[in-house]
């Protein structure tokens, strides 16, 4: 299906090098908006997936939500660094600015 948008010209400029920058791609633009269309609709696709389980989804105010001890203890800093060191190690080194 076929559909058209209304976009004003200078933001559909800046949206376009962005996805050509990002992709490499300048006719990768029907995909962005079709992906940015499908996040939108996420809330959606978790209802769906509650549906499948059979599992009735209810939403939930701030003041239901309780916090809890974990079971074994935790350390925030520590998790990132590792996260982090595993991200650094697998990533391509940067190219030096001249």
């Amino acid at each position: 299906m076929k559909v058209s948008f209304y976009i004003r010209d200078r933001l559909r400029e800046r949206f376009r090098k962005t996805v050509s920058r990002r992709t490499g791609d300048s006719k990768a633009i029907s995909s962005e908006v079709q992906s940015l269309i499908q996040d939108s609709l996420m809330e959606d696709a978790v209802v769906a997936g509650f549906e499948k389980m059979k599992i009735e989804p209810k939403p939930l105010s701030s003041m239901q939500v309780v916090a809890i001890k974990p079971s074994v203890a935790t350390s925030a800093e520590t998790t990132l660094g590792e996260m982090r060191g595993r991200r650094h190690s697998k990533a391509i080194p940067r190219r030096q600015r001249r």
